[in-house]
Protein backbone atom coordinates (compact mmCIF):
# COMPACT_ATOMS: atom_id res chain seq x y z
CA UNK A 1 0.00 0.00 0.00
CA UNK A 2 1.05 3.52 -0.68
CA UNK A 3 -0.47 6.43 1.24
CA UNK A 4 0.07 9.98 0.04
CA UNK A 5 -1.80 13.27 -0.42
CA UNK A 6 -3.55 11.83 -3.49
CA UNK A 7 -5.02 8.87 -1.60
CA UNK A 8 -4.26 5.19 -1.21
CA UNK A 9 -2.86 2.83 -3.83
CA UNK A 10 -2.98 -0.94 -3.44
CA UNK A 11 -0.10 -2.79 -5.06
CA UNK A 12 -1.25 -6.14 -6.40
CA UNK A 13 1.16 -8.98 -6.95
CA UNK A 14 0.78 -12.11 -9.02
CA UNK A 15 0.45 -12.81 -12.74
CA UNK A 16 -0.73 -9.28 -13.48
CA UNK A 17 1.03 -7.02 -10.97
CA UNK A 18 -0.40 -3.52 -10.92
CA UNK A 19 -1.10 -0.48 -8.78
CA UNK A 20 -4.78 0.19 -8.09
CA UNK A 21 -6.02 3.44 -6.53
CA UNK A 22 -8.48 2.72 -3.73
CA UNK A 23 -11.90 4.37 -3.85
CA UNK A 24 -12.00 7.45 -1.65
CA UNK A 25 -14.71 6.01 0.58
CA UNK A 26 -12.48 3.01 1.43
CA UNK A 27 -9.23 4.87 2.12
CA UNK A 28 -9.76 5.14 5.89
CA UNK A 29 -10.57 1.42 6.07
CA UNK A 30 -7.34 0.53 4.26
CA UNK A 31 -5.43 2.74 6.67
CA UNK A 32 -7.01 0.69 9.48
CA UNK A 33 -5.97 -2.56 7.78
CA UNK A 34 -2.38 -1.41 7.44
CA UNK A 35 -2.34 -0.12 11.01
CA UNK A 36 -3.55 -3.54 12.14
CA UNK A 37 -0.95 -5.55 10.18
CA UNK A 38 1.80 -3.00 10.92
CA UNK A 39 3.47 -2.80 7.51
CA UNK A 40 2.03 -1.51 4.21
CA UNK A 41 4.18 -4.02 2.28
CA UNK A 42 2.63 -7.08 3.94
CA UNK A 43 -0.31 -9.02 2.54
CA UNK A 44 -3.75 -7.98 3.81
CA UNK A 45 -4.93 -11.61 3.97
CA UNK A 46 -2.73 -13.72 6.23
CA UNK A 47 -0.06 -11.00 6.48
CA UNK A 48 2.61 -13.30 7.97
CA UNK A 49 2.91 -15.45 4.87
CA UNK A 50 5.85 -15.04 2.53
CA UNK A 51 4.32 -16.14 -0.78
CA UNK A 52 1.37 -15.16 -2.91
CA UNK A 53 -1.17 -17.88 -3.55
CA UNK A 54 -4.63 -18.35 -4.99
CA UNK A 55 -5.66 -20.61 -2.13
CA UNK A 56 -5.30 -17.78 0.38
CA UNK A 57 -8.45 -16.04 -0.84
CA UNK A 58 -10.30 -19.34 -1.21
CA UNK A 59 -9.40 -20.29 2.36
CA UNK A 60 -10.50 -16.86 3.57
CA UNK A 61 -13.86 -17.33 1.84
CA UNK A 62 -14.34 -20.71 3.49
CA UNK A 63 -13.51 -19.36 6.95
CA UNK A 64 -15.89 -16.41 6.83
CA UNK A 65 -19.19 -17.02 8.49
CA UNK A 66 -21.99 -15.19 10.18
CA UNK A 67 -25.20 -13.53 9.19
CA UNK A 68 -23.86 -11.73 6.12
CA UNK A 69 -23.39 -13.63 2.86
CA UNK A 70 -20.04 -15.31 2.46
CA UNK A 71 -17.31 -13.25 0.87
CA UNK A 72 -16.96 -13.92 -2.83
CA UNK A 73 -13.92 -12.31 -4.43
CA UNK A 74 -15.34 -12.54 -7.96
CA UNK A 75 -18.51 -10.78 -6.81
CA UNK A 76 -16.43 -8.09 -5.09
CA UNK A 77 -14.42 -7.59 -8.28
CA UNK A 78 -17.58 -7.45 -10.39
CA UNK A 79 -19.15 -4.90 -8.06
CA UNK A 80 -16.00 -2.78 -8.23
CA UNK A 81 -15.95 -2.90 -12.05
CA UNK A 82 -19.67 -2.08 -12.35
CA UNK A 83 -19.23 0.80 -9.92
CA UNK A 84 -16.48 2.28 -12.08
CA UNK A 85 -18.40 1.71 -15.33
CA UNK A 86 -21.46 3.38 -13.80
CA UNK A 87 -19.52 6.39 -12.57
CA UNK A 88 -17.83 7.03 -15.91
CA UNK A 89 -14.28 6.02 -15.05
CA UNK A 90 -12.26 6.25 -18.28
CA UNK A 91 -12.05 2.77 -19.80
CA UNK A 92 -8.26 2.75 -20.24
CA UNK A 93 -7.84 3.56 -16.53
CA UNK A 94 -10.36 0.91 -15.46
CA UNK A 95 -8.83 -1.74 -17.71
CA UNK A 96 -5.35 -0.99 -16.40
CA UNK A 97 -6.46 -1.20 -12.77
CA UNK A 98 -8.49 -4.36 -13.36
CA UNK A 99 -5.71 -6.06 -15.33
CA UNK A 100 -7.99 -6.36 -18.35
CA UNK A 101 -6.46 -6.21 -21.82
CA UNK A 102 -9.57 -6.45 -23.99
CA UNK A 103 -12.73 -4.35 -24.09
CA UNK A 104 -14.64 -7.59 -24.66
CA UNK A 105 -13.80 -8.56 -21.09
CA UNK A 106 -16.02 -5.73 -19.85
CA UNK A 107 -19.06 -6.77 -21.89
CA UNK A 108 -20.46 -9.12 -19.28
CA UNK A 109 -20.62 -6.27 -16.73
CA UNK A 110 -22.51 -3.83 -18.93
CA UNK A 111 -25.92 -5.34 -18.23
CA UNK A 112 -25.51 -4.30 -14.57
CA UNK A 113 -24.72 -0.67 -15.39
CA UNK A 114 -27.82 1.48 -14.91
CA UNK A 115 -29.25 3.06 -18.05
CA UNK A 116 -29.03 6.81 -18.27
CA UNK A 117 -31.90 9.14 -19.03
CA UNK A 118 -32.06 10.91 -22.43
CA UNK A 119 -30.79 14.23 -21.02
CA UNK A 120 -27.74 12.63 -19.42
CA UNK A 121 -27.16 10.64 -22.61
CA UNK A 122 -26.97 13.84 -24.65
CA UNK A 123 -24.82 15.67 -22.08
CA UNK A 124 -22.36 12.78 -21.94
CA UNK A 125 -21.93 12.65 -25.69
CA UNK A 126 -21.67 16.44 -26.01
CA UNK A 127 -18.86 16.50 -23.46
CA UNK A 128 -20.99 18.55 -21.06
CA UNK A 129 -20.73 17.71 -17.38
Amino acid sequence: MTFDRDGVVAHLRGRHPRAVPVLFEWEARFEEFVSYIGDPERFLFRPNRSRDGRLVSANFQQMTSGIAPRTNLQRLRSTWIVRHLSSGTPLPALMRAAGITSLGSLERYLRFVPTIDPEEFRRALRGER
